[in-house]
């Protein structure tokens, strides 16, 4: 700041109304009771002043002065405005994280402006109204300011929709914002879950010289879960300033409602039988395991299980016979919209059976190599192959069968166990049957769970007193979730 240096102190000019002027000197005479502060450098921003604030002395005015006291403080200046999505100003607005600062002096004005002192940091600068609103959002802003540093902060409030349709996948409830006058609505229910395929059955020992351990068979496959229903409408009035509460149907069937419509979820597919355990001597082996049956028919059905062998009379023990595949779920194509979304959804695929355990070793027999029976490998798209037979001279237990595929390659069926070898403990057990992956999009139906391998038989001469399973069968595992149900919002401004 500088102080004005006249040439002519005191001289002032007089012009009079006919154009002529006159050039005087004045001098005060007001005879002063108070002589006052005189307005000058010296007593309005001195030099130390300026100083002090680190600001130029010449050039800098009051108003710089009063600009540059808060970083003195170590406080900085934000400069926060407020749009909606068509540029005009937010008003009245409550604005966020500015930590340290009254809630009531947090409020935009008019024209969507807020200035406010901070201390220097870093601070997340949000707005009260973002998550107010389906259609709309006003995602915070992130800055970090410095003592005696001024900065701008733009939020911007944007549509959440893709070519204005939203996608609801949470229950929630809030309002539309002021721009909607109705929208059309699709909404879909929580997928069927799949079911749990069966176990496999036990391989058995016997206590018998002449008799050697069968197989069990496999776990029959589970039901897939079936697709949600679809519900639409259109041209849905909206009401300013009222709540919408929105339910997304869960996994497993769950109900998805809102605007006073529902679309029911999917059904269940049932679980898959276990296998049947080795047979008992002379006997024709255990029950078949059947397969789980799909939800509401959509769901594809599990694959039947396999029987259980019957022991062999001096011979080899019996294999437990292989499930079979289950079938592929039902897939649903719809447009919505008037053809502007393009939705599909898929009932789950049934679980494949699991693979029959392999037949024990003959037991007295030593003079030669003598192999249980292996249990049934799969066809094209079948169960779990079967285990291999045990040996005798060999001294060496059976393999264990491959996991078998299905028509859908989301899943596959257990192996079945190896039989047990001449003078060894046991056979293996069965594998586990699987459901993999997750199901498709919104409200599709579960894969179900393919069921175990079965158990393979056992030869061990050693453990006679007590005829028992002694292999067990494989379980059915993996994920046989539905997925969980949407609502979809065409909005209409």
């Amino acid at each position: 700041m500088k102080d004005r240096i006249p040439g002519k102190p005191g001289r002032v000019e007089l012009r009079y109304d006919d154009g002529t002027k006159v050039q005087v000197t004045m001098t005060r005479a007001d005879e002063p009771v108070e002589e006052g502060t005189p307005l000058c450098k010296a007593t309005l921003l001195p030099d130390y002043v300026c100083d002090t604030l680190n600001i130029d002395r010449e050039t800098s005015t009051p108003g710089d002065a009063l600009l540059a006291v808060p970083g003195v403080l170590g406080k900085a200046l934000l400069k926060i405005k407020a749009t909606h999505w068509d540029g005009s100003g937010y008003a009245n607005l409550q604005i966020t994280g500015l930590t340290g600062i009254a809630a009531d002096r947090c409020y935009t004005d008019d024209t969507g402006m807020l200035a406010v002192y901070v201390n220097e940091g870093t601070y997340t600068v949000g707005s009260a109204d973002n998550g107010k609103f389906f259609d709309t959002a006003m995602p915070p802003v992130s800055v970090t300011v410095a003592a005696g540093e001024t900065k701008n902060v733009a939020l911007t409030e944007h549509k959440v929709s893709e070519n204005d349709i939203l996608i609801i996948d949470t229950s929630k409830t809030s309002r539309f914002s002021h721009y909607v006058t109705s929208v059309d609505v699709c909404l879909i229910g929580g997928g069927g879950n799949g079911g749990v395929g069966g176990s496999g059955g036990g391989g058995y020992y016997v206590d018998s010289s002449n008799y050697c351990g069968a197989g069990g068979g496999g776990g029959g496959g589970a039901g897939g879960g079936s697709a949600a229903s679809i519900t639409e409408q259109a041209n849905i009035s909206i009401e300013q300033n009222v709540d919408y509460r929105l339910v997304v149907g869960n996994a497993g069937g769950g109900n998805t409602s809102g605007f006073s419509l529902t679309a029911t979820g999917g059904k269940n597919g049932s679980d898959g039988q276990k296998g049947g355990d080795g047979g008992l001597p002379g006997g024709t082996g255990g029950t078949c395991g059947s397969g789980g049956i799909g939800g509401v028919a959509k769901g594809g059905s599990g694959g039947t299980g396999g029987a259980g062998g019957a022991y062999g009379s001096s011979s080899y023990g019996n294999t437990g016979y292989n499930g079979t595949s289950g079938s592929k779920g039902v897939e649903i194509v719809r447009t919505i919209f008037n053809g502007e979304k393009t939705i599909t959804i898929t009932s789950g695929s049934g679980g494949c059976g699991g693979g029959g355990g392999g037949g024990g070793a003959y037991y007295p027999d030593t003079s030669a190599s003598r192999t249980g029976q292996s249990g049934y490998s799969p066809n094209a798209n079948n169960g779990g192959a079967g285990g291999e037979g045990g040996k005798t001279s060999s001294g060496n237990g059976g393999n264990g069968g491959a996991g078998g595929s299905s028509s859908d390659v989301t899943v596959s069926g257990g192996a079945g166990g190896g039989g047990g070898s001449f003078g060894r403990a046991s056979g293996g057990s069965g594998g586990s049957g699987n459901a993999i992956g997750t199901a498709g999009l919104y409200g599709s139906g579960g894969n179900g769970r393919s069921g175990g391998g079965g158990g393979g038989g056992s030869s061990d001469a050693t453990k006679y007193g007590t005829d028992h399973v002694e292999n067990n069968g494989g379980s059915s595992v993996g994920n046989n979730s539905g997925r969980q149900g949407v609502i979809y919002i065409k909005v209409h401004y």
